[in-house]
C-alpha cells in the first residue's frame, strides 16, 4: 500500500452491517454510509488524487512564497476538499458512529 493509499483508507470504515462508512472529517464528524462499492471506490480513488494534488502544492507554496501563502493556499484547498465531498456525498445517508482515534490510524496503517 502506497502512502497515499494510507492516506485515503483511514476515512472508510466498514460498519457493523458490511457497509462502507466515509468520515470526510476523521475524528471530528460522523460518517456517511456509501450507497454502493462503486461510490465508496469512486470516492476513494478521488480523495486519492486530491491528497497527490493538495500535498505537494502546499509544499512548493511553503517552499516558493512563504508561510503565510501555504496558509493561503490550505484555505483555498480546504473549500476546495468542502464543496467537493458535500457534491460527491450529496444523499448518502449519515452514520449514526462516530471514527475514534484509534480506528482511524489502525486503518491507515
Amino acid at each position: 500500500m502506497g502512502y497515499f493509499d494510507g492516506l485515503v483508507s483511514g476515512s472508510f470504515k466498514k460498519d457493523e452491517t458490511g457497509q462502507t462508512v466515509f468520515f470526510p472529517y476523521g475524528v471530528f464528524g460522523r460518517g456517511k454510509v456509501a450507497p454502493s462499492e462503486d461510490a465508496a471506490q469512486s470516492l476513494r480513488s478521488g480523495l486519492k488524487i486530491y491528497y497527490m494534488i493538495a500535498l505537494p502544492v502546499i509544499i512548493v507554496v511553503s517552499i516558493l512564497a512563504g508561510f503565510l501563502m501555504s496558509l493561503g493556499a490550505a484555505a483555498v484547498l480546504m473549500v476546495v476538499y468542502e464543496v467537493w465531498v458535500r457534491a460527491k456525498t450529496s444523499g448518502w445517508a449519515r452514520s449514526p458512529r462516530r471514527s475514534t482515534w484509534t480506528e482511524s490510524s489502525t486503518t491507515a496503517t
